[in-house]
């Protein structure tokens, strides 16, 4: 089983968190959100949200 990740990045100077198992996803997910961002802009953190599910879960339609 693959490990989850929780992924963040400053949107609207707001961090947002979303869980993926893959940092490509977490980086199309925050695109839906904002336009502008880039992965490079988009940083792993060690945080558990337990409650949050996986982007992937969410939307498979943006995963690759």
């Amino acid at each position: 089983m693959k490990k989850i990740k929780t992924f963040s990045a400053l949107i609207n100077q707001t961090f947002v968190h979303v869980r993926a198992y893959k940092k490509i996803n977490a980086v199309a997910r925050f695109k839906l959100m904002d336009s502008d961002i880039k992965s490079s802009d988009v940083y792993l953190i060690y945080a558990n949200e337990s409650h949050q599910p996986s982007v992937e879960d969410l939307f498979p339609e943006i995963c690759k």
